[in-house]
């Protein structure tokens, strides 16, 4: 993004584009650098305007980039499988984004306030503590749902002292894990184990599904399954099943009106996708609080778009659609007008753009279709149309009809 477009940017949402974050402390060149004021403000607002439910999800998402840069992830079970990976906690119920953090590498510190001691014990157990800690879920009774990417005993007693329960998939090579769990079982039966408030299930429906939670002890529960037949199963499967979709369902609203087109900087991208939860979380909370509740997201980003457009204030006025009336005066015949080179649009490398000619244009339109009109430097500044000097800025200013005269006679 041009630098003087990153300004306005930047200006719009109040921010300082400053260079202390380049350096973050101790820790370094911040990746980030160019986007992080405008990152760290939307990420906040996310936190602050919103109190998630008591079911969270937390997840990874993907910012699509198949450009060249050092942290680009694939993960091939995403629907854009290259890109900028995300980590999010999202409720589950609605799916609004309360803590978005991309990684960055390996000098990516996800939990910046833990201890000496947190730092070494994994990447994903820092991930989940760090991203636990910004959105200040901790102490606050909440429920969250991970896959087995991110649990383990040891984090799942960790979260419970911090009254937090954990309920999830957890890979059985893990360290911590019970032995009792390698032995096989049949189809539909399942056995667990309990320490410390943590139980782990090991089920066999199809295949091996292993469970850990500490919200209680393992039980059984019916649910249903997509055939309409009632099936029991685990209990923790089944909170499972229904909280987990949390950052899935955010992943699908922004997806469903994408704002990513082709763009020549990652950070471009990145900010295009934050704009685009922005608007997704502010569509989550009118759902719920605003006075048409049953409102498409359609319909909401719509009515986005007109107020935004109906305050802009230093907008130029479009000129009135279909042919004037005989009678009426046109001011481009009427006023003074001076021919002035063409000022180059804001953030466009080119100083001295050329544009066609309007006159040789629409006459050739109009009696010539299909031959190229001339480019030229030139244009009148109050009607803001590119003209040749001669002939055709009198004729345009001269005639009513300029359409039907030919500039080259």
């Amino acid at each position: 993004m041009p630098r003087d477009r990153f300004k306005l940017i930047l200006t719009f949402f109040h921010i300082n584009d400053n260079n202390n974050y380049v350096r973050r402390g101790n820790q370094g060149y911040d990746p980030l650098f160019k986007i992080r004021p405008f990152f760290d403000a939307v990420t906040a607002r996310f936190r602050s305007v919103y109190k998630p439910e008591q079911h969270l999800s937390l997840d990874e998402g993907m910012v699509p980039w198949r450009g060249n840069i050092s942290f680009r992830q694939y993960i091939p079970n995403k629907p854009d499988r290259f890109g900028l990976k995300a980590y999010q906690i999202n409720e589950s119920s609605s799916g609004y984004t309360s803590v978005f953090d991309i990684y960055t590498g390996g000098e990516y510190d996800p939990n910046q306030d833990g201890d000496d001691d947190e730092a070494l014990k994994g990447h994903t157990y820092n991930v989940v503590m760090g991203l636990m800690r910004k959105g200040g879920f901790l102490n606050q009774g909440h429920k969250v749902y991970m896959d087995n990417y991110y649990n383990s005993p040891e984090l799942s007693a960790t979260l419970k002292s911090e009254d937090t329960i954990v309920v999830g998939t957890v890979r059985s090579n893990r360290s911590e894990m019970p032995s009792a769990l390698k032995q096989k079982v049949k189809r539909g039966k399942a056995v667990y184990r309990c320490r410390d408030g943590v139980a782990v299930v090991k089920w066999q429906d199809k295949r091996e599904v292993t469970m850990i939670s500490t919200a209680d002890r393992p039980k059984w529960r019916l649910s249903m399954s997509k055939t309409g037949d009632l099936v029991v199963k685990p209990s923790a499967v089944v909170d499972y099943n229904k909280h987990m979709g949390g950052t899935d369902q955010a992943d699908q609203m922004v997806r469903s009106y994408s704002m990513h087109r082709r763009r020549a900087k990652w950070y471009v991208k990145l900010f295009f996708h934050l704009l685009a939860l922005a608007i997704t979380n502010a569509y989550i909370i009118y759902q719920k609080y605003g006075d048409d509740r049953k409102m498409k997201h359609s319909k909401f980003r719509l009515q986005i778009i007109q107020e935004l457009v109906a305050t802009a204030t230093d907008a130029p006025t479009p000129a009135p659609k279909g042919r004037r009336s005989v009678g009426q005066p046109l001011r481009r015949l009427d006023e003074r007008h001076f021919p002035s080179p063409i000022p180059p649009r804001p953030g466009c490398k080119k100083q001295h753009p050329l544009r066609q000619c309007v006159v040789h244009r629409d006459y050739y339109r109009k009696h010539e279709d299909g031959k190229r009109p001339p480019e030229t430097r030139l244009w009148c500044r109050k009607c803001e149309v590119a003209l040749c000097v001669h002939p055709c800025f009198e004729i345009y200013h001269s005639r009513r009809n300029y359409e039907d005269v030919n500039p080259a006679a």
